[in-house]
């Protein structure tokens, strides 16, 4: 039986368990207010219950909303569903679809024709200069060191090194 199903069946024992109460406290006998008692009693257990199936069914709902944003190729959203449920293995197997492993290229989101370096190793995903290159290339051609360091600065401005790239290149500039 599906959770929506046993959901509505609840909803109407609750309310059966209701009538009960009220008709065991009108009867104003022992046995009625008996009734009365056990039938509250278990109006709150069936609420617990109730409870329960409603965020199941919630948790189904949302899990239906991440295959299809899988479906679409909306990993972003799916992750975001299966991180807020902590599913570990979910999570992982939408990481390795929309990332895949090394030898798949993936573009980032407003990034074209770039290059990672990886000290000596080169993988044409994203710029991002992972180890100083200054020693290794000729930036500028020629220009002076104060030109080497402001392009250097740019960089560190516009993000793409962090300030302890720049330390780093800033030194071997300046010599």
């Amino acid at each position: 039986m599906s959770n929506k199903l046993t959901l509505s069946l609840v909803w109407w024992l609750q309310a059966l368990l209701i009538l009960f109460v009220i008709f065991g406290f009108i009867s104003a006998t022992e046995v009625g207010l008996l009734c009365c008692t056990t039938c509250l009693i278990f109006y709150f257990i069936t609420g617990a219950w109730k409870k329960q199936l409603e965020q199941k069914i919630v948790i189904e709902t949302e899990l239906k909303k991440a295959l299809i944003y899988e479906r679409q190729m909306d990993y972003d959203h799916a992750l975001a569903i299966y991180r807020r449920f902590n599913m570990t293995d979910e999570i992982r197997r939408i990481n390795e679809m929309k990332y895949g492993n090394n030898n798949v290229k993936v573009a980032s989101p407003g990034v074209t024709n770039t290059t990672i370096i990886h000290g000596n190793y080169v993988n044409d995903n994203d710029t991002i200069v992972k180890d100083s290159v200054l020693n290794r290339s000729n930036i500028g051609g020629g220009n002076s060191k104060a030109d080497e360091l402001q392009k250097v600065l740019d960089l560190k401005e516009k993000g793409l090194i962090s300030n302890e790239e720049y330390e780093k290149m800033k030194q071997e500039i300046i010599g």
